[in-house]
């Protein structure tokens, strides 16, 4: 009889470890889960940022270009003006 109760105890034992066990695998996965949402979140702002970021330097290189065209003309114009 006291061999059938260690038994039971034991295996009550072994249950509850198992319940815990599934109780700390559903908070990983939880956990896990909020982790890829943020990493998502982040992967996505930092491609937007990169966006503008690419856009921003398109914009300042024709910027460079139309004042060295700018340049060039006002040089042409008064060299022509000089000449006349």
């Amino acid at each position: 009889m006291r061999e059938n109760m260690t038994l039971i105890k034991a295996l009550a034992h072994r249950n509850k470890s198992f319940d815990l066990s599934g109780v700390e695998f559903q908070k990983l996965r939880i956990n896990l889960r909020n982790v890829q949402e943020k990493n998502l979140q982040l992967a996505q702002a930092n491609s937007h940022t990169l966006d503008e970021l690419s856009t921003n330097r398109d914009r300042a290189c024709f910027s460079g270009i139309e004042v060295a065209q700018n340049e060039a003309f006002l040089f042409h114009y008064i060299a022509a003006s000089m000449t006349n």
